[in-house]
């Protein structure tokens, strides 16, 4: 993988695939591992309404345990960038996101959830 504009070398390496749901299992498995998602995919990582009292806390400092972090590409949503809709996030939270910058890297409406149900439904 070659690093473009905004990705600096050491944000490159190995690309792993798993089968574990959550990015907290994912970061358990691979300490210290860059996950490359789109903008749709932080806002429901880090929304707290997605976890039960005490666990959204719990996530955070266990990904902060692995080492974890998350390179953000924007997202086109029903025809808007997200980068438009910036999510407040807690400060915590700010340290373990590398957004990238949509001059380099333009959004796109591309999306792993429509490529799976295209695949399933074939």
């Amino acid at each position: 993988i070659v690093p473009g504009p905004g990705i600096p070398d050491s944000h490159i390496g190995e690309i792993i695939c798993t089968r574990d749901t959550l990015f907290v299992d994912k970061a358990k498995r691979f300490p210290h591992s860059k996950f490359v998602v789109g903008y749709d995919t932080v806002t429901r990582i880090f929304n707290p309404k997605y976890y039960k009292d005490g666990e959204f806390d719990a996530m955070i400092a266990k990904l902060y345990q692995y080492e974890a972090s998350f390179i953000v590409f924007h997202r086109i949503i029903d025809g808007v960038s997200t980068e438009t809709n910036k999510v407040d996030y807690r400060y915590a939270i700010q340290n373990l996101l590398i957004e990238m910058d949509t001059k380099h890297y333009p959004p796109s409406s591309v999306s792993s959830t429509a490529i799976r149900k295209a695949k399933s439904d074939a």
